[in-house]
């Protein structure tokens, strides 16, 4: 009944969520529910949340990786058809809009490039490229985070996943990061919060 979140998108202009929620309750409670999670952290949130008295059967399927695409291939040959330096120390970060989602920590990762840059000698370059948003190039200290923009192309996002040094991936609330995964499948090492 006092939802402090009605800014969030959608946004919503009074707050009715007390009764949404006993309508909801109620359909819930008359329903039958196959449930079907990514993790098991989720699945237990469901069974205990309003769903429970209507939850007849509840599994863990876990997110399906495309090995066609997300696979460990040739590292050096993709990040020579990328134009990346042999010597270039590659992060790689993805999320639908990078610099201004809610649920992601980009600061972190912003600061952390800037940090790894620092560490390192002059001559390698640190670049940590952003897939899902377009933005003109920009420098965290001796950082380079190169926007790549929103790839379609589930090729594309696994060429730049397999040329990467790390897939870094900072969250504030995340239930199963298939971006994690699909860095994995592509043999790339994750540093994630």
């Amino acid at each position: 009944g006092s939802c402090p979140d009605l800014n969030i998108y959608p946004a919503v202009r009074r707050d009715a969520t007390a009764a949404n929620w006993a309508r909801k309750r109620d359909v819930y409670r008359r329903s039958r529910l196959f449930v079907a999670a990514p993790s098991r952290w989720l699945l237990d949130r469901a069974r205990q949340s309003m769903l429970a008295d209507g939850i007849v059967d509840s599994r863990v399927i876990e997110n399906g990786i495309d090995d066609a695409f997300f696979a460990a291939r040739d590292r050096a040959a993709t990040r020579t058809a990328l134009g990346i330096g042999p010597d270039d120390v590659i992060l790689a970060f993805a999320s639908n809009t990078v610099r201004c989602n809610m649920w992601k920590d980009f600061p972190t990762l912003r600061s952390a490039a800037a940090k790894i840059a620092e560490s390192l000698s002059p001559h390698r370059r640190v670049v940590l490229m952003a897939l899902g948003e377009c933005a003109p190039e920009e420098r965290a200290g001796a950082a380079v985070i190169r926007y790549c923009g929103f790839l379609h192309n589930p090729s594309d996002v696994a060429s730049y996943l397999r040329a990467a040094d790390f897939y870094v991936h900072a969250t504030r609330a995340e239930t199963f990061s298939l971006s994690v995964a699909e860095a994995m499948a592509c043999g790339t090492p994750v540093i994630a919060t």
